[in-house]
């Protein structure tokens, strides 16, 4: 016989059955707490992935995307570039025509002045001989009418019975027509000085 008393096994199985009870309980809590806080961190892993997938695609898509900008940069830089360029070269360009249109300018300034020079100068050319040619006019007037005056006196004289000698009519006579030939080779001088004066004024207006 056994000297352990049967109530005392009893009670001794009552409370390890109750203490394996209780570990059987704390094991499943644990377990299920366990498998709950898996499936929270695997719900968390798997929607940490998706946000890595959703960022790793965003940064993709960006990166292309800043590529595709960087390209564009480039592209309006080097435009920028040619067009500083152009308006570079467009300046002097410009430059250059203002300077030959200024140098024009001047040149045609002082071609300006020459001609109105030249036109001064040729009517004062045509007011001289147009003032010579009349003055040689009345001159050769005066003669013509003084050879017709000789004349006269001349004729009277040799129609004069009483008259031996006509010397100093037909002198006179011969001097008027004398003053007649040269009083007609000024008025041809000055006849020809207007024409030329004249033509001068035309190609000085022209």
């Amino acid at each position: 016989m056994s000297n352990y008393d049967p109530r005392v096994l009893i009670r001794i199985l009552n409370i390890l059955e109750e203490e394996f009870q209780r570990f059987t309980q704390t094991s499943s809590d644990t377990l299920e707490e366990s498998e709950y806080t898996q499936r929270c961190a695997q719900e968390r892993i798997n929607q940490a992935l998706r946000w890595s997938a959703i960022i790793s695609n965003q940064v993709q898509s960006d990166l292309e995307t800043i590529r595709e900008v960087e390209t564009e940069v480039n592209r309006l830089l080097s435009q920028c570039i040619a067009a500083v360029d152009t308006a570079h070269e467009t300046i002097v360009a410009v430059g250059e025509i203002e300077a030959k249109a200024e140098a024009t300018l001047n040149n045609w300034k002082g071609e300006l002045l020459r001609a109105l020079e030249w036109q001064s100068r040729a009517e004062a050319r045509l007011k001289m001989a147009t003032q010579v040619y009349e003055q040689a006019r009345m001159r050769l007037s005066s003669a013509n009418n003084a050879l017709r005056n000789a004349e006269i006196s001349l004729n009277q004289c040799r129609s004069n019975p009483e008259r031996k000698n006509c010397n100093s009519e037909q002198m006179a006579c011969n001097n008027a027509q004398s003053a007649v030939r040269v009083a007609q080779e000024e008025v041809y001088k000055a006849e020809r000085e207007v024409n030329d004066a004249e033509r001068e004024l035309e190609r000085a207006t022209s």
